[in-house]
Formats: C-alpha cells, structure tokens, sequence
C-alpha cells in the first residue's frame, strides 16, 4: 500500500482532525469561494536561515468553506521556486512524514479569513546562493482535487552572516530546551533539522545531549544531519551511533544518515571518515512507520 494512503488511513481511524474555527463545508459552485495568499515573514533570510510563509485563506461568501490540507496540514501544499534568472531552482511536492500523523482540516467563517505557518524549507533547501527569488505556491485539496489555489510571492537570500546564523540558531535551542508546548517544539525543532546549514550542527549536538528533549524530537534532528554534507556532520553521527547511552532509534537514525551522506559526497575527508561505518553496516536500517 501507498505509504501516503496508508498514513490517511490512519488518520482517519483513529479519528485525527484538527479544526481551525467552524462550519459546514461549502457548496460546490463555479464561483471562487476562497482566495489564498503567501506572505513571508522575513523578506531577507541568510542560506539554511529557515523561511517561514503564512498562508492566509479568505473566504468571500456569505457560507463557512472547508479545506483538507492532508497529512499533519503538509499535504495539500507544493511549491516551485524560481531565481532571478528564471530557472527552476526546486519543484517541492506535498511531504510524506513518517509515523502516525494528523489529518488537518480548516474550516474558513464566512467573510473571514484563516492562517497557516509553514516552514518552507521542510520542501526546498534555502541554502543557496544570494539573490532575488520567487516562490509559486500551489494548494489542492487533499479531498477535493477542484479546489485548487495558487500564490506567488518573492524573498532574497543576502550573503551569509555566521554571527548572525548563529543567534538564530541559539534562539529555537533555547527554545527547544525549555520545553515549550507541543507545536512550538515542533517547529523549533524543525527549524533546525530542515536548515541545512553547517552552522547548526553544534545545536543539533546539544540538542541530541540534552535530557530534557524527548527522543522523538531527537530523532528529527538527527535524520536532518544526513543533509549536511561535512565532515562535522559526518563526526557527529559517528558518535551518536556509537554511543551507548544511544536508543535504538538514535542510532537507526544516525546509520541512516550517515548512509546518505556516503551515498551523495565526493569529499574524500568525508567517505574515509564514515567508511568503517558502512563497511560494518552496508545497508541502512529499514525505514520506521512509528515515529
């Protein structure tokens, strides 16, 4: 079975749904119904800096809307980002998360209007160079394929800055170490597993060090190590993985990034690095349902 139909599956059984407001869902029409547009929350980002958009639905009629946005609110959403020279610099489709996760419905009042934060870089990396860049947002939604809205809206990476990287990433580990509420964590946490960027790999560090952060939290970070291509990524899964005061999970997480990382650098530091590794294990660990 499809892991994605598998997922709504779930979702489905065990009753997963998050409503954002109230009402009845809208009655088809040729009319437009709902409008949707993207806004960054920060014009100007460094490379890795993690983009936050705010997706914000407008309902025009007199009628509450209904939209399905999927899986954990990821799944109905695909992007295209495209550089000042016109060419297509990623094509992000919907996401496939692993383990159990939530189906997310938002409900638009008549009139009204509703908004969604997400985190761009869980679909393209903004490690890139600096410049002017333009990002398409498609909606479809995940259960009726004629509800279909489009965005544009354009940002720009300046040249990187480490200090000032480094105060990001230091705000969400602070964040992350004082426990905030779930969905908060999550998004701090993902700020940080989604980077990309070489500067935050001493935070994943603390983040993987720390008791005060649950194993599952841990876990994503951890498989975000395996898109960073150096060689302090490659040393830091090493230990994680040979750590014994690692968990199972830890440690399936850590060979598979570390299987990722082999499998896609040329840097020489780097294969003799995790060599002995992949000798040992040759095949990464089968992928998790659960977590």
């Amino acid at each position: 079975m499809h892991m994605k139909l598998y997922y709504r599956l779930i979702g489905l059984t065990l009753g997963y749904s998050l409503l954002l407001g109230s009402g009845a869902i809208p009655q088809h029409s040729d009319e437009p119904y709902v409008s949707m547009r993207v806004i960054p929350e920060k014009a100007v980002i460094f490379p890795g800096e993690p983009l936050m958009l705010k997706v914000v639905f407008s309902n025009t009629r007199s009628s509450s809307a209904a939209l399905d946005l999927g899986i954990e609110g990821l799944e109905a959403f695909s992007f295209t980002l495209i550089d000042n020279q016109s060419n297509k610099v990623c094509t992000g489709a919907d996401q496939e998360q692993g383990g159990f996760r939530p189906l997310v419905r938002v409900a638009v009042p008549a009139h009204e209007s509703v908004e969604k934060r997400l985190l761009f870089n869980i679909w393209c990396s903004t490690m890139l160079p600096f410049g002017q860049y333009k990002i398409k947002t498609n909606f479809r939604d995940a259960s009726d394929h004629s509800k279909v809205f489009t965005a544009e809206t354009d940002f720009e990476i300046a040249p990187f800055s480490k200090p000032e990287m480094q105060e990001i990433f230091s705000a969400e580990l602070s964040k992350i170490l004082n426990k905030p509420p779930v969905e908060e964590m999550r998004l701090a946490i993902r700020k940080i597993a989604y980077s990309e960027s070489p500067e935050v790999v001493p935070y994943i560090a603390q983040i993987v060090a720390s008791k005060n952060v649950e194993i599952l939290w841990k876990s994503e970070v951890i498989r975000g190590l395996g898109k960073i291509k150096t060689l302090e990524s490659a040393k830091l899964l090493k230990q994680i993985f040979y750590n014994r005061s690692s968990s199972g999970i830890e440690r399936d997480d850590a060979l598979s990034a570390i299987h990722q990382i082999y499998s896609n650098t040329k840097d020489q530091r780097i294969l003799r690095e995790l060599r002995p590794v992949i000798k040992a294990h040759p095949k990464p660990p089968l992928k998790r349902i659960i977590g």
